[in-house]
């Protein structure tokens, strides 16, 4: 499927492209609220200043996608596989990244205000600029992560690895739960 008809479905009204192969798409400026995409190849796709509020990428391949100015509130990407993705001011707020693979994924300047990355591998991202206040990485693994300019306050690290974790003195701990059950000053 192609990105005009992938449009035309969802203008007349179609919500349902569950396990669609969209590997490579160009899609900028789209509107897909609530569309469901769960289990959807979307490999190397280019997705630039386009709404997908609701959006439901459950359990979707999305390796080495590239997301710019991306609105995810809310959406479910429970279980996904984002390796060696590129998000750049993506907005992810409330959504549920739980289970999601996001090693060696650069997330830049992106908004993640309280959402859900418990149990999500986080092995060697680069997680530079934004506001991930109130973020659930219970369980998580942030092994080799290099962070920088962040505000991380009031996450929740509980029973997270952070091992060989590099995090520079912009990032804004205050209020965290840490691993070892202790709230960061």
């Amino acid at each position: 499927m192609n990105a005009h008809e992938l449009l035309d479905r969802y203008e007349a009204g179609e919500r349902d492209f569950r396990g669609a192969n969209l590997q490579g798409i160009a899609l900028e400026g789209f509107i897909l609220d609530g569309a469901d995409l769960s289990g959807a190849t979307l490999t190397e796709a280019v997705i630039y200043k386009s709404n997908l509020v609701g959006i439901n990428l459950s359990h979707a391949n999305l390796q080495r996608v590239d997301l710019r100015e991306v609105n995810l509130y809310e959406a479910n990407l429970q279980g996904a596989d984002l390796r060696y993705a590129r998000l750049l001011e993506v907005f992810l707020g409330k959504a549920n990244l739980s289970g999601t693979i996001l090693s060696r994924t650069s997330i830049l300047q992106s908004y993640l205000r309280e959402t859900n990355l418990s149990n999500a591998n986080l092995t060697e991202a680069r997680l530079f600029g934004g506001d991930w206040t109130g973020a659930n990485l219970t369980e998580a693994n942030l092994t080799k992560a290099e962070l920088g300019h962040l505000n991380l306050s009031r996450i929740d690290l509980t029973k997270a690895c952070i091992e060989g974790i590099s995090i520079s003195e912009e990032v804004q701990l205050t209020g965290a739960l840490m691993p070892d059950g202790t709230i960061h000053d």
